[in-house]
């Protein structure tokens, strides 16, 4: 019986997919400081590596993001069935969800889980 353990050399292309493969991640301290403990930095470290603030910033006609709107929504993306509008994810209590709870944001994701075409029902 051969050792489960061994070292295996893939050909091309299944060699490069298998060394594509992420290792598990393990929680761990950003830039020193434990994100865990301050809500807003890991938002913003959130925001960050998930691609929203790309999405969520307008941008202006040279196609570059306008910094002063930062998540405040506008930008359009046109698909098949129609323009998906980004909405509006900034700290602004009176226009972005600056007082949603923890519980009112992950209820908002979750509204768009399932088929492609139900996401143009759940935006607005």
């Amino acid at each position: 019986m051969s050792d489960p353990n061994t070292d295996h050399q893939f050909d091309f292309p299944l060699s490069l997919i298998v060394n594509s493969i992420p290792l598990a991640a393990e929680p761990r301290t950003i830039h020193g400081t434990d994100l865990a403990d301050d809500p807003v930095q890991y938002g913003g470290y959130l925001a960050q590596v998930a691609g929203c603030i790309w999405c969520h910033t307008p941008i202006n006609a040279t196609n570059q993001s306008v910094p002063e709107q930062l998540l405040a929504g506008g930008h359009e993306f046109t698909l098949p069935g129609g323009v998906v509008r980004a909405s509006n994810i900034s700290s602004d209590t009176a226009t972005g969800m600056g007082n949603w709870t923890q519980a009112q944001f992950i209820a908002r994701f979750r509204l768009y889980q399932g088929e492609a075409d139900d996401c143009f029902r759940c935006v607005g």
